[in-house]
């Protein structure tokens, strides 16, 4: 939920400054909102910060107290993420040379239409219909999304402790 806070960390995030250049390091900030939806939504960090391409966050903070740095080209890349991709298609079914605009939530439907499986009707998404010869045969379930039991919730917090506690035995945390 955008609140005054949330605009109040925006105006400062997009201040944030390379101190040697003086140049701008944020890229765009979105709201959690903007970008996604569905029930799961309060899961979710309520801004997301893309970085000018030679800057990123740190992953961790450490007692260096820097939270930000400058990007060294390749061994400053610890495992951040990008808007923009690459996605190949190989088969007989696939046209050559193509180009096209798809997004990551695109991958599963077009996954499951080629093997022939129903695409439930609450995935995000799209079929990437162009690269293929001949189109694919798209099925729909109208299906209700599956809500999270307690049971599911309290299991899924102990999985999570359980991956932080291995996380930092092998020195990641």
């Amino acid at each position: 939920m955008f609140t005054v806070n949330s605009k109040k960390i925006i105006e400062l995030l997009r201040e944030f400054k390379d101190p040697e250049s003086g140049e701008k390091i944020v890229k765009q900030i979105y709201l959690k909102e903007k970008v996604f939806f569905g029930p799961y939504l309060d899961r979710l960090p309520d801004l997301m910060i893309e970085f000018k391409d030679k800057y990123t966050a740190r992953l961790s903070l450490s007692t260096d107290k820097e939270i930000f740095k400058k990007v060294i080209y390749p061994h400053d890349l610890t495992g951040s993420h990008d808007l923009k991709g690459i996605v190949v298609f190989y088969g007989r079914n696939i046209k050559s040379g193509i180009n096209f605009n798809a997004d990551i939530i695109d991958i599963a439907p077009t996954i499951l239409s080629v093997l022939g499986i129903e695409i439930p009707s609450y995935m995000d998404g799209r079929a990437i219909q162009e690269v293929f010869i001949e189109n694919l045969n798209i099925k729909i379930k109208e299906t209700e999304q599956k809500e999270i039991k307690n049971s599911d919730k309290n299991s899924t917090y102990k999985d999570q402790r359980e991956v932080e506690k291995r996380l930092k035995n092998l020195g990641y945390l």
